[in-house]
């Protein structure tokens, strides 16, 4: 099964920007709250292009999403996420921080609160690649 869709029916998604990672929540100790700092609003700004990516399909690939949602079936995803190449770097792949579960995790989130996903616990399976880009590309994600 492919990510979002039926074997038979790939659900693809573009979101251009830079991929920003979901930060871990942070406990503080004198009050024991938990809360997820993103003080430059960020990760919000990232989420919001991957929801636009989602807003903006097609309607009949929307209402798909909606439908496969509904029966609460489980879902395999893969993601393709583009960095920016670093002016000076000796590595070939982009094995650098942000870690690839941050990213995916954001990519999901945004998914499940604009709709698309339902939960995102019901996420059996993904596959993910973190790599810089090519010439010619720009950075950000593909989900299929």
């Amino acid at each position: 099964m492919s990510a979002l869709s039926h074997p038979a029916e790939p659900v693809l998604l573009f979101a251009y920007g830079k991929p920003k990672a979901q930060p871990r929540p942070k406990v503080n100790t004198y009050t024991r709250r938990a809360s997820t700092p993103d003080p430059s609003g960020e990760v919000a700004s990232w989420k919001a292009r991957v929801q636009a990516s989602y807003l903006v399909a097609p309607p009949e690939l929307r209402r798909r999403l909606m439908e496969w949602s509904a029966a609460e079936l489980a879902l395999a995803i893969s993601m393709q996420i583009r960095l920016a190449r670093p002016k000076k770097t000796r590595r070939p792949h982009a094995s650098v921080k942000p870690d690839w579960d941050n990213l995916a995790k954001a990519i999901q989130d945004a998914l499940e609160d604009v709709g698309a996903l339902g939960n995102d616990s019901r996420i059996v399976r993904a596959d993910v690649l973190k790599r810089y880009v090519r010439p010619g590309e720009r950075s950000g994600a593909t989900i299929a």
